[in-house]
Order: C-alpha cells, then structure tokens, then sequence
C-alpha cells in the first residue's frame, strides 16, 4: 500500500500552502475545524457544503516533480535517490548534484521517509531560502 496516496503528509502540504503555493492538484487533505483530524481525499467539492473543513493539496509526486526546478544555475541538477535510512528502512534523498560548472557550497540533502514527502521537503527549503519563487 502507497503511504497517503502517494502524496505529501499533512505537516508539508500545510507548509507549502503557507509559503504562498497554488493551490491546484488532484489529492487535498481536508482537516476538521472542530476535531483537527484530517485524511486524504480524491476531489476538492468546493466550499459550500464543506464549510467545517479546511483544505490543504496533497501534492504527489508527480506535482511536486513538475515544481521543483530541474537545474539551479551553480548549484547542480535535481537527483532523487532510494537509500536506506540510520534506522534500517528505506527512504528517499532530494538533491541537487553539483556538474562541471558548478561552484561553492553544495545544497543540502534533503531525506523523507516517502518520496512525496522528501520532495516537499525540498521544495519549502527552495521556498524558504529564496532559491526559487511561487
């Protein structure tokens, strides 16, 4: 079974849209005002009907793969890699791998315990440190 659908936990999904993110995708969590407990779910019905939830996109990996800048001009190319984590599972590392032409201090690896989060990682430190625009 895919972990959240395949898409990016609560805690970042909020974050992104915090950052100013458009929020536009085909999984959204939706969160209870009154009990705070969110889940996935496959389809944004619109706000009416709704008007006790909030929602957040819950960006897959292809949608955060569109996002997420191939190259960064010095810095290195998009690499995504499966590796095994300190505690013996696997997860995934985000980074941007310095070419020929690149110089000074290298991007830091970002890890996830699934790929979607991993990605969305390293898109709100993108955000963050201004290393790309929403």
């Amino acid at each position: 079974m895919i972990k959240n659908n395949g898409c990016c936990d609560l805690e970042y999904a909020k974050k992104i849209k915090e950052l100013g993110v458009k929020q536009e995708g085909v999984w959204w969590w939706w969160v209870n005002k009154l009990s705070h407990l969110g889940r996935p779910m496959l389809h944004n019905f619109g706000s009416g009907e709704f008007k006790h939830w909030d929602r957040f996109v819950a960006f897959t990996v292809a949608e955060l793969g569109e996002m997420l800048p191939y190259y960064l001009v010095g810095k290195g190319e998009l690499t995504i890699k499966k590796n095994y984590l300190r505690d013996k599972r696997t997860g995934w590392n985000v980074r941007y791998e310095k070419t020929i032409n690149c110089k000074g201090e290298p991007l830091p690896t970002i890890c996830g315990d699934i790929m979607a989060n991993a990605m969305a990682l390293m898109l709100i430190w993108l955000i963050e440190n201004k290393m790309m625009e929403v």
